[in-house]
């Protein structure tokens, strides 16, 4: 019924019981996904960390009174053209900011047209944001920490 499965070499979100079910959320965990949400995840990459649905994370968002970005669709007939920035030098972060939405959006368009796996796939970075991830990292920033900071996954940091 319900819950989450995790395989047994994964730990629970920190917010579920034995059995992987979802028990609420702390004051800290409410101001911690208005940072979060603010600071440029989406409500489902919140959800994942705090192992709960994305519409718990949207509702309690709501209910702390922060307006949410509308959710933006790119087209199928469009999706050829982001191969053509990205081929043409342009960072995913810089064609997200063109179609409006999240740089992993691109991401996942770009490895379904292009039919690559994540490990084959690199993404591109501009000088100004290898320079701050090195910046954070020498400051002792976690992986996790600068990936949230810069608005990406840990893995895109490993990659620079």
């Amino acid at each position: 019924m319900g819950g989450h499965v995790y395989p047994s070499n994964a730990s629970k979100p920190k917010n579920t019981n034995h059995s992987g079910r979802h028990i609420g959320l702390t004051s800290d965990d409410q101001r911690r996904m208005v940072e979060l949400y603010n600071g440029g995840q989406s409500c489902q990459k919140i959800a994942d960390l705090f192992g709960c649905s994305r519409s718990k994370v949207s509702e309690t968002l709501h209910k702390l009174g922060v307006k949410l970005r509308p959710v933006v669709r790119i087209p199928k007939e469009k999706h050829p053209r982001i191969v053509q920035f990205y081929n043409a030098g342009q960072t995913c972060k810089e064609i997200a900011g063109g179609f409006g939405c999240f740089e992993s959006c691109i991401y996942r368009i770009q490895k379904k047209i292009l039919n690559v796996s994540s490990t084959q796939f690199q993404p591109r970075y501009t000088e100004q944001d290898h320079q701050c991830m090195v910046s954070m990292y020498e400051k002792g920033k976690s992986l996790q920490e600068i990936a949230e900071e810069i608005g990406c996954v840990p893995a895109t940091v490993i990659a620079s």
